[in-house]
């Protein structure tokens, strides 16, 4: 039988949480989606330094470090829509979807979700294979928003190995602004919003092109 425990990030030795983030198999969406270990240990001292001022939490399995995650409010965004709105990030795991039973998972969004409860709206991003942390939001009201694809390979590789053909990467430039207000006018965005009535997409737009 497995001993659960939930734990402040303080109250768990740096190393283990480091080593936490170093095992994780999968990109934590900041940044580069490399998952390789320089780019680990780079988003564990971003973490590191949230922490400090974000509510985090560490989940252990008979006193291993299994899984850790922090809630956080997005201060532009609230100021925006004058109601707090927030996020769930740094979420690492050791062999997500694979070593780490449901049971966990959904202690560790109960929690979690309790933390980010005096938010009017939250987003989380969580790798598509950990079905079941996924499944533990969904069972908490989080909706499925919208879903991307991030390569995961050796940093070794240049750019330019990814790119589709004819594609250009290039500095913006401010012209450039016209056509990008003119595709958000085309998508329904933020799809996390559209099924928001708080939310207005012309004020979206303004806020995120502008």
């Amino acid at each position: 039988m497995m001993i659960l425990d939930i734990k402040k990030w303080g109250d768990v030795p740096n190393d283990q949480i480091k080593e936490l983030f170093l095992e994780n198999p999968y990109p934590l969406y900041r940044g580069s989606p490399l998952a390789n270990d320089l780019m680990k240990e780079y988003m564990f001292i971003l973490a590191k330094e949230s922490a400090s001022i974000n509510d985090t939490l560490v989940v252990l399995v008979d006193g291993v470090p299994m899984i850790t995650g922090q809630f956080y409010l997005i201060p532009y965004l609230s100021k925006y829509w004058n109601t707090p709105i927030g996020g769930l990030g740094h979420i690492a795991a050791r062999k997500m979807a694979v070593d780490i039973s449901a049971e966990v998972m959904d202690i560790f969004s109960l929690y979690l979700s309790d933390l980010a409860s005096n938010a009017k709206f939250v987003s989380v991003t969580i790798p598509g294979p950990n079905i079941s942390l996924i499944r533990s939001f969904e069972q908490r009201s989080f909706a499925y928003a919208e879903g991307f694809i991030n390569m995961v390979s050796s940093t070794n590789y240049f750019r330019d190995q990814f790119r589709l053909p004819g594609l250009v990467i290039r500095n913006l430039v401010e012209s450039d602004f016209d056509e990008i207000d003119s595709a958000y006018k085309k998508t329904p965005f933020p799809a996390r919003f559209v099924s928001d009535g708080g939310f207005d997409p012309e004020r979206a737009r303004k806020l995120y092109v502008h």
